[in-house]
């Protein structure tokens, strides 16, 4: 029987909540307010997780004003995953293996070591940049 106290479930019955590490392109289509991607990030909650390496991406391409402040503000409901020594190790093991042939960055295979580090999923729209994940899925497509 489950847990009555469990917001993960109701009625006795699991509510299957998406545990994924989403990655930059989606939250910054959330960010400009692409309507499926706002949906997407709306299911996440209360377990919204992005990479710190995501942080940096968004960052780097955040215009100041607004645009920083909607950003340090979505940010706060994220739970923010930090790259460790074995994240770290795997990302350039990752990067080694898959570079040439899928075009994967170093901060692909950070986000990549990050969820397998953490057994997520990787939601992500550029799936031909995660290769090494068994669960890599694109929530929508762009036109």
């Amino acid at each position: 029987m489950g847990n009555p106290n469990d917001p993960n479930q109701t009625g006795g019955e699991e509510v299957m909540m998406p545990d994924c590490l989403v990655d930059s392109d989606i939250f910054i289509d959330f960010l400009r307010g692409q309507s499926e991607a706002v949906e997407f990030i709306k299911v996440q909650f209360p377990h919204l997780n992005l990479s710190v390496i995501s942080v940096s991406e968004l960052y780097a391409g955040v215009r100041d004003g607004t645009g920083r402040t909607r950003l340090e503000e979505a940010l706060t409901a994220c739970r923010l995953l930090e790259v460790t020594h074995g994240i770290a190790r795997e990302a350039g093991l990752f990067k080694r293996s898959f570079g040439r042939s899928h075009g994967v960055t170093l901060p692909d295979g950070l986000i990549a070591a990050t969820a397998k580090e953490y057994g997520l999923s990787l939601a992500t729209l550029n799936k031909k940049h995660f290769p090494m994940l068994p669960n890599v899925f694109s929530p929508y497509q762009k036109e």
